[in-house]
């Protein structure tokens, strides 16, 4: 995955590069997921890269990745206080996992600036902004703080930007 960051960044703007893309990051709304947070990281880092390189591709993000960053966004796993206190529990066990979902939630953050900063036509900023709305108010009962807390960070990235 970093390979892939890696040559996404290098040749980006090739034509043979943008045009597989789309098979990447069709590949990456199975990857992006809470089972495994170390892993949807590097495939966060990836989507930022290819929308780095080429803005056009946020296009393929929308249909594909968006909604698996939600349900990312809702997980109770990225980083938050709750990890804190547990990691004072176990420090062996629970350094891990804060640690690793402290970099999906940089990641993920990551990837909505770069998203921001391209704001094409068919994901603006507008629309980022309202789905991350919409997240943090429909139906609170289902969202835990920590939910909230990284709906609020993704929040908080797209206003700097704008």
């Amino acid at each position: 995955m970093t390979t892939l960051s890696s040559l996404a960044k290098a040749f980006g703007k090739h034509p043979a590069a943008v045009e597989q893309f789309q098979l990447v990051i069709s590949e990456l709304g199975g990857i992006v997921n809470d089972q495994d947070l170390h892993l949807a990281h590097l495939g966060l880092k990836v989507a930022a890269s290819i929308v780095h390189a080429d803005a056009n591709a946020a296009n393929l993000l929308k249909d594909s990745l968006i909604g698996k960053i939600h349900d990312l966004l809702k997980s109770s796993f990225l980083q938050g206080p709750s990890r804190l206190l547990l990691m004072l529990c176990n420090p062996s066990h629970y350094l891990t996992i804060f640690f690793v979902s402290g970099m999906a939630l940089e990641s993920l953050l990551a990837l909505y600036k770069e998203l921001a900063t391209a704001n094409v036509k068919s994901l603006p900023v507008d629309g980022l902004l309202s789905s991350l709305i919409t997240l943090g108010t429909a139906d609170n009962s289902a969202l835990s703080k920590q939910s909230f807390s990284s709906v609020s960070s993704s929040l908080t990235c797209q206003q700097k930007w704008f």
